[in-house]
């Protein structure tokens, strides 16, 4: 056999299996919102961990639009319950902080236990994985 088409078949080969390692991460890539989850600290001491219903979070600032924003889950490191306990202080991953009022009455969760809620002002903290 030629050498030079047996090199060519190597790259070839080599090249069908970089695509497919190509395509199979951007396949997992479009499943990373799945992958996220929420470490959930409420009144009382208990703690739980899930996927979230919602893939963001819709919230007021007082320097925002009217209608509020919507802040994707893959953006947020952690929130925390300010003392008053209408406000939350908001960290997100790129390090800029804010407070703000969450638009809904409660967190749903898909946990090892089932879909769970809490209420928002049951809500102490939550740190985001993944």
């Amino acid at each position: 056999m030629n050498h030079a088409k047996m090199f060519l078949q190597i790259v070839t080969a080599l090249a069908l299996v970089t695509a497919f390692r190509l395509a199979a991460s951007a396949s997992e890539a479009e499943e990373k919102p799945d992958d996220i989850r929420l470490v959930l600290d409420a009144a009382g001491g208990s703690r739980l961990v899930g996927t979230p219903d919602d893939q963001s979070l819709d919230v007021v600032v007082s320097y925002g639009p009217q209608g509020g924003l919507k802040i994707p889950w893959t953006s947020v490191e952690r929130m925390t319950a300010n003392d008053d306990k209408e406000t939350f202080s908001i960290r997100l991953r790129d390090g800029q902080q804010f407070k703000v009022i969450l638009k809904a009455k409660e967190i749903a969760l898909a946990t090892s236990l089932g879909k769970l809620s809490v209420p928002v002002q049951n809500v102490l903290a939550i740190g985001v994985r993944g």
